[in-house]
């Protein structure tokens, strides 16, 4: 490991798990955000938040909002009050970094200060991130007319969730009615806002502008909300119906709505079957779609069904694309040695996937010492060092952790 390589978070945390703070202090003072991060939270766990406040202030960047600011304004808030944190923020906002001026305007609004809010926010509408900051920060303070007087004259694509936002608006205010009239005219300008439609129309039970929106656009976030619709109206088979006409054409996302409609409903059988057929029309490239039913049939207590799909699965696709597959389930249904002996005869020693998931299987069955002799005798492979490291944290070596990260052993805890 690179002697100017950061820490991961998993790492830092560990270290003030373990009373490292020396470590962490140190590797903060040369400009590790993960270590800062650590520090700062467990001082403030001690409640020490001003000495958090000192760690976090090491961290800020004149005139760029980042993490460090974002953390130092929670804990000026708590400890100075909120005019203290409006301080700290307004060079930022004022210095036009949108995240300070989101930033900035969330904290107005719940101060109830909503005529600076608008004075605020005015002048950057067409920013997406600070139109969605307006909505946000307005919830809740009967303005809501003049928040739509301001979005309403935009013009999409500037900002390009500006209907999606009036939707928003017009449905907190108890105006659902009119948010989908606002969302059904035009082209959509998104997936996000066929999206709300639909479950706009499913909330108001309007099957049949559902099912226009399905035949006339061929949306199949209408059929998701119409399939919805139809199971809250107990018509199991329309609802099947609907999504099957879209898993049918060798749609994935379709056919994984579809597998998880019937397995709530007890048809876990032909929940499989539908999978199945995905996967087979899918490929090897993606797994969230085997993911899905290794994970539906081992909840069904069927671990024999998963490896018996896996082996039909195995003879029709190169098994080598389906390991990490047969890897998984192998854990799952309490096989873990069968697991280990798969991941020893990979055909490369060094693969680093395989080494942290070998070490894994070992540190689980109460093995650690084994898990750390197969990381270490192939520490130089990528992403093994760190694995090594955070096992031998949690095995209280933690100088020998520090080797292997590349950094000098510390006795001192402070």
């Amino acid at each position: 490991m690179e002697e100017r390589e950061f820490l991961s978070v998993t790492i830092a945390r560990l270290l003030a798990a373990h009373d490292r703070l020396d470590v962490l202090r140190a590797e903060a003072a040369r400009g590790d955000w993960s270590c800062g991060v650590a520090l700062g939270e467990e001082l403030i766990r001690r409640g020490e938040l001003h000495n958090a406040l000192r760690v976090y202030r090491t961290f800020l960047e004149p005139a760029r909002w980042g993490g460090a600011a974002e953390r130092a304004i929670e804990v000026l808030e708590e400890v100075h009050g909120v005019e203290r944190a409006l301080e700290f923020v307004r060079p930022y906002a004022d210095a036009g970094d949108r995240n300070a001026i989101r930033r900035l305007a969330l904290v107005l609004g719940r101060q109830g200060r909503i005529d600076e809010v608008f004075a605020l926010l005015r002048p950057h509408l067409t920013d997406w991130w600070l139109a969605e900051a307006l909505v946000e920060a307005t919830a809740g303070h009967g303005r809501d007319e003049e928040v739509i007087a301001a979005l309403a004259p935009l013009a999409d694509p500037e900002p390009w969730n500006v209907r999606l936002l009036l939707a928003t608006v017009l449905e907190r205010g108890a105006r659902r009615g009119e948010a989908i009239d606002l969302l059904r005219g035009g082209a959509f300008g998104s997936t996000n806002e066929a999206e709300r439609l639909a479950e706009l129309l499913r909330r108001e039970g309007r099957e049949a502008e559902l099912r226009d929106l399905m035949t006339v656009r061929g949306r199949e976030e209408a059929a998701y909300a119409l399939a919805a619709l139809l199971e809250d109206q107990d018509r199991l088979p329309e609802a099947v119906d609907t999504l099957r006409a879209y898993a049918d054409r060798g749609r994935v996302n379709p056919s994984l709505a579809l597998g998880k409609l019937l397995h709530r409903h007890g048809r876990g059988e032909e929940a499989a079957d539908v999978l199945t057929v995905a996967i087979r029309a899918e490929g090897t490239d993606h797994g969230c779609t085997r993911q899905q039913l290794w994970t539906m049939l081992i909840e069904d207590g069927r671990p024999g069904a998963a490896l018996a799909r896996l082996e039909d699965l195995e003879r029709e696709f190169d098994p080598a694309d389906l390991v990490w597959d047969r890897v998984w389930l192998l854990r799952e249904v309490g096989r873990p040695e069968e697991a280990l002996t798969l991941l020893r005869t990979r055909p490369d020693p060094a693969d680093a996937i395989a080494l942290r998931t070998e070490a894994h299987i070992l540190t689980n069955l109460g093995r650690r010492d084994e898990a750390i002799a197969v990381l270490r005798a192939h520490v130089t492979a990528p992403y093994v060092a760190p694995v090594l490291a955070e096992l031998l944290i949690e095995a209280g070596a933690i100088d020998d952790a520090l080797a292997v990260l590349g950094r000098p052993p510390r006795t001192t805890n402070c």
